[in-house]
């Protein structure tokens, strides 16, 4: 994982192969102004607690297994 980090980003795509769902916990990363989990093989929903991620710019999911709505709580900035 730590090959993923970057100083203001998550950068985890299809090179990882990561599967499972997305830790919620991940919505404790405040300062985080890209997060970039594409193409990977991540099940489940958005956790709500990525609505507490006040600074992301750029966020990018596509390509995984993902379900539900976009959560409310990104649209409440």
């Amino acid at each position: 994982m730590r090959a993923c980090l970057k100083p203001t980003g998550l950068s985890c795509n299809s090179v990882n192969g990561f599967n499972g769902t997305l830790p919620s916990e991940m919505g404790r990363l405040t300062l985080l102004r890209g997060l970039w989990m594409h193409q990977n093989s991540f099940t489940g929903s958005i956790p709500t607690e990525f609505g507490n991620l006040q600074n992301m710019r750029d966020f990018r999911l596509y390509r995984n297994a993902l379900v539900g709505p976009i959560p409310e709580e990104f649209y409440q900035r």
